[in-house]
């Protein structure tokens, strides 16, 4: 994709409160100018606000973090603007990227394009859906992280009109705020420069977004009763589920839960919306309630009771965040996050704590794809973006891939999903009275039947702990390579399946294992005449008492499924031995200039 230039807008385009958009044929990047008439500056909103502007059709106005307020209609269609106090000579831009629309001023546009303000905070599609709308009803909420103690940085985000911290970010070293609307360009004058940087001390600022939730025959599928005969249950492996609470007077999950605390919007851990019951019991239920006949992948495992979404099934980023520090320091082996939404380019705050958690801890993070992928390509959530994460899309008992299931490459090029699990018509523990249980009712009694990526993922977290107690010194990295390597793969392409279906019977046995899971390559500029070989490393470690000679081939194909050039890639060895014990490294060469000279070939 070709970058768009950004011209300087007029100084002559702000210089009154209230202005129009031209939306003339300008390209994707539009100058705001004119004047909305009948519309005046309305006092005491918070984050969006109901209005009415005369003749004009407006309906609500969005708060920015810069305290400037976008004028909407009903349609969500972006009608004018409203400059903060001080902000009347500042430039405007409006984009349009993937359906969605930005208000960008120029003075956050460079730190916007630098990643250390969240380009979701300018994101007015984004900011007027109702789930956000709903979240930011008492004023914006954003998380501010600070480099070191930062206490003047501090001090004046604290001091920025009626800002109060919600909430403390250890990993991130970060505070969750709630500044109301009225207040949100002291908040920016007290997190950025004249210049056109970060505060001394202010190392990001992004919002608090807002995200959601997203047995018998399918834990066969992955090969878990072989690895329970071979004497490996879970026992002595917690993991975390990070969700909408557990019910923990359910006969499969009595017991098993270690620890609960609650970081949602709702009073306390209890389970009123049926899905982290229902995924609980696909990672570790024990099947009491039916006999066995529908148990989780690692029965014997304990678990943590994270609620970081609420009893309708939303949660804030930090709630999140909070309830990933607090696995942590409960001592989880493995976390599972059965939930997701939008993505973009840039480090977000869970894709940020899903990395240091996994290189500091040695957490596994397992995180659902999302179910988007009706939409295509392209549409794997966060944080099931981070390059940390095992990331998990969703088959049938047949290995077809689910429909719904979000495909890749992630925002950042990536390969993504990591592998695939059943996901499709899962049996599992019901939560009386839940919204899920009224919806669907149980069948059998005690259970219910749903799909999603969000069921898919406890069968990987389940044989993640399966792993972990094989291998009890292994950490995330580890643990993901192994599951990764051993999956069975589908006539699908790895941005779609990632490695494959995974198979635990399989990982629990294999001697061989790859670093990395998978290989990136950038992006390379067309024409690709002048390019060099890119080349990328890949390390094979035996963990057996005997060396093993690998017999190595490659293989690509374009984005429409054509074999690539010969010669497009290419291996430094066709064969390689790896010692007992050992490692043995081998080169995987892409040489761009054999791909064409078509665009984007």
């Amino acid at each position: 994709m070709r970058r768009q230039s950004r011209s300087a807008c007029s100084a002559a385009v702000a210089t009154v409160s209230a202005v129009a958009l031209t939306m003339g044929p300008t390209g994707p990047a539009s100058a705001i100018s004119g004047r909305v008439p009948g519309v005046k500056d309305t006092a005491g909103v918070t984050g969006t606000a109901d209005v009415t502007g005369a003749g004009m059709g407006v309906s609500r106005r969005i708060t920015l973090v810069t305290g400037d307020r976008v004028l909407v209609d009903r349609e969500g269609r972006v009608l004018g603007l409203e400059r903060a106090e001080g902000r009347a000579r500042v430039p405007v831009r409006l984009r349009e990227a993937d359906g969605h629309t930005y208000v960008l001023p120029a003075d956050a546009a460079r730190l916007v394009s630098d990643g250390r303000v969240d380009r979701r905070l300018f994101d007015v599609t984004l900011l007027n859906r109702a789930a956000t709308r709903a979240s930011q009803k008492q004023g914006l909420k954003v998380i501010v992280g600070y480099t070191g103690r930062a206490a003047d940085a501090r001090a004046d985000v604290r001091d920025a009109g009626g800002t109060k911290v919600r909430r403390t970010l250890r990993t991130l070293n970060a505070e969750a705020l709630l500044t109301p609307g009225d207040d949100a360009a002291a908040l920016w004058k007290a997190v950025t420069d004249a210049d056109g940087t970060t505060a001394t001390g202010v190392a990001h600022i992004w919002l608090d977004g807002v995200r959601k939730v997203s047995l018998d025959r399918s834990v066969a599928r992955i090969g878990a009763p072989k690895v329970w005969k071979a004497g490996y249950d879970g026992k002595g492996v917690t993991i975390a589920v990070l969700d909408t609470g557990i019910d923990t007077t359910h006969p499969d999950l009595k017991g098993r839960v270690k620890a609960a605390r609650n970081f949602s919007t709702s009073p306390d851990t209890t389970d009123k919306y049926g899905h982290g019951t229902h995924v609980a019991s696909i990672a570790a239920g024990t099947g009491a309630r039916s006999k066995g006949k529908y148990k989780g992948v690692a029965p014997r495992a304990g678990l943590l009771n994270g609620k970081v979404l609420s009893d309708e099934g939303y949660g804030d980023d930090s709630g999140i965040v909070a309830g990933m520090d607090w696995a942590a320091a409960q001592g989880a082996d493995v976390v599972n996050l059965s939930l997701g939404g939008g993505d973009t380019p840039e480090t977000d705050p869970m894709e940020a704590a899903i990395g240091r958690l996994s290189a500091e801890k040695g957490i596994l993070f397992v995180v659902a794809a999302g179910n988007e992928g009706d939409w295509g390509a392209g549409t794997v959530a966060s944080p099931g973006s981070a390059a940390a994460a095992l990331t998990v899309g969703a088959v049938d008992d047949k290995d077809r891939l689910a429909p719904f299931s979000s495909r890749g490459p992630g925002k950042d090029g990536r390969i993504k999903p990591d592998v695939t699990a059943p996901g499709v018509a899962i049996t599992a523990a019901a939560a009386p009275g839940s919204v899920i249980e009224r919806e669907v009712g149980q069948k059998p009694p005690g259970y219910l039947t749903i799909s999603g990526t969000s069921m898919a993922t406890p069968h990987v977290a389940g044989a993640a702990a399966l792993l972990k107690q094989r291998h009890p010194t292994w950490t995330y990295a580890e643990l993901k390579a192994a599951l990764v390597a051993s999956a069975e793969g589908g006539p699908y392409t790895p941005f779609e399946q990632g490695s494959g279906r995974i198979r635990v019977d399989r990982a629990v046995t294999q001697k061989i294992v790859a670093k990395p899971v998978s290989v990136d390559f950038g992006v390379q500029p067309w024409p690709h005449i002048d390019d060099k070989p890119v080349v990328r490393k890949l390390t094979y470690r035996n963990l057996g008492t005997t060396p093993v000679t690998l017999g190595l081939t490659v293989a690509g194909t374009d984005p429409r499924g054509r074999p690539a050039p010969a010669g497009f890639f290419r291996l430094g060895a066709r064969k390689v031995t790896v010692p007992a014990r050992g490692r043995a490294t081998v080169a995987l060469i892409v040489d761009t200039r054999l791909g064409g000279n078509r665009d984007g070939a």
